[in-house]
């Protein structure tokens, strides 16, 4: 009974170990010599090698994968160690219409080259989309802050001081002063050349909506010159400048007694530009004083002591005129001329 059994075992193993291999034609040897698959994959329309297409090689009895691989930087794969038999190959690629080469036959260690495989492009239509950019208002490059006043809707109706009131290291007082990393010896330049007037005046004057951009250089270079001067402020103008007269007049007061103005005339062709104005600005300050002193004399004990006070009001005063102008030779040379008178004065009553 037991050699019985043991008889139906090695029945079974026979039948599973005659069976044909994946892609093994029926019938086939084990020790076939096996055979080698290769070829080449390009682009249809442009002509180029397809790098890391896929190339996978099937059995044609019933479908399954014998072997695979992907091509190199060249466009060429080789499959090799495959056993005789009928076989289809499938190459894809990503953005590539799939391709098949069918009815494969592999002779015992045959070499079949399938030469150049051409793929087509596989043309996707999705709907379009728009990609809208904007630069900040404030960008900061190698050596120096940039404001972009156009992104500065608030600020389109006062001055560069305006503009330049919230940037980083500028600070703007109640009079409109503007100090540059704490100090006011800074430097303004118009279109990269030196301004006539003095650094506050010159922010001042400048319309916000005449304005492109400001660049703060609070580290510059000998190339400005910087010695003496905590920054240069360079305001760049809009190019679109057009000829005619143009005007800013500004005026401002405050309590107990404080008045001001100024007036800016310019005129613009298409060589020559000239400009006028004027400034003017009164104050009073009322107030007490209070005053003691003591007086010792050398030759005596005697000490005299004087006490006094009383109302009082401290005054001041500043006015200047100004005018200029500057003819254009070229794109580069300029002949400029500017002249300034005024004064100023303190008192007490």
């Amino acid at each position: 009974m037991a050699m019985s059994r043991l008889s139906v075992v090695l029945f079974a193993v026979a039948v599973v170990l005659a069976q044909p291999g994946p892609g093994m034609r029926p019938g086939a040897p084990d020790g076939a010599p096996k055979g080698v698959v290769t070829g080449r994959v390009f682009d249809a329309d442009l002509g180029v090698a397809v790098e890391y297409a896929n190339v996978i090689l099937y059995s044609q009895r019933d479908s399954t994968q014998v072997t695979g691989g992907v091509t190199d930087i060249k466009g060429r794969f080789e499959l090799a160690g495959v056993r005789p038999g009928r076989f289809y190959l499938d190459v894809s690629f990503i953005g590539y219409k799939p391709k098949r080469i069918g009815d494969l036959q592999l002779a015992p260690g045959a070499r079949v080259d399938l030469g150049r495989i051409d793929l087509s492009q596989s043309v996707v239509a999705v709907q379009g989309a728009e990609v809208v950019g904007e630069r900040p208002a404030l960008r900061y490059e190698i050596d120096k802050k940039v404001i972009d006043v156009s992104k500065l809707a608030t600020t389109a109706s006062g001055t560069a001081v305006d503009v330049m009131e919230n940037a980083p290291s500028v600070k703007v007082d109640v009079e409109g002063n503007v100090s540059l990393r704490g100090s006011q010896n800074f430097t303004v330049l118009i279109d990269g050349r030196p301004s006539p007037l003095d650094g506050n005046e010159a922010l001042q004057q400048i319309p916000a909506a005449t304005i492109d951009r400001i660049e703060i250089i609070t580290n510059p270079s000998a190339k400005y010159d910087p010695e003496g001067v905590s920054g240069i402020v360079n305001v760049i103008q809009k190019k679109q400048k057009t000829s005619g007269v143009s005007g800013v007049f500004s005026a401002d007061g405050g309590w107990p007694l404080r008045t001001g103005a100024s007036l800016l005339v310019s005129y613009r062709a298409e060589r020559l530009s000239l400009f006028g104005g004027g400034n003017v600005n009164f104050g009073r300050f009322p107030g007490s004083r209070v005053s003691e002193s003591w007086t010792v004399a050398d030759s005596s004990a005697d000490t005299t002591f004087s006490h006094s006070e009383g109302d009082g009001t401290r005054q001041h005063r500043f006015y200047g005129l100004r005018a200029g102008g500057e003819y254009r030779w070229s794109a580069v040379d300029r002949t400029g001329l500017s002249v300034r008178y005024g004064g100023r004065g303190f008192g007490m009553s």
